[in-house]
């Protein structure tokens, strides 16, 4: 007997929805982590050969304390908008500018999102 006939799977597509649940459950805690945090959404050519880049900051101090949230936040907006993107020193950094994207998705989800500069 096979493990998936033992859990009551019928077809590789139920094991693919409970990884889209664990997914989703964990898109929930992130954004909860980040209610009442400010973020900074900045737009970035420096160091960049010319290209713009996004940049999303916590404001404020203790920076160091959403981190994990951040990094969360970075794997689902990858996946969520399709494109590529790194966390450094406390800094979500997107390889596209469609900063207003962001910032209605965020916004629609209870984070508050500060376009900064550029």
């Amino acid at each position: 007997m096979k493990l998936g006939e033992i859990l009551g799977w019928k077809d590789k597509q139920d094991f693919s929805k409970n990884k889209d649940e664990e997914a989703l459950l964990e898109t929930v805690e992130t954004f909860k982590a980040l209610k009442g945090v400010e973020l900074e959404l900045w737009i970035s050519k420096k160091g960049r050969a010319g290209k713009e880049a996004l940049i999303i900051k916590v404001r404020g101090e203790y920076l160091e304390k959403y981190d994990e949230a951040m990094k969360d936040l970075l794997k689902f907006l990858k996946r969520e908008f399709h494109c590529g993107g790194t966390f450094k020193e406390s800094q979500i950094i997107f390889q596209f500018a469609k900063r207003e994207k962001i910032k209605a998705y965020l916004s629609n989800q209870g984070i508050l999102a500060i376009l900064c500069g550029g």
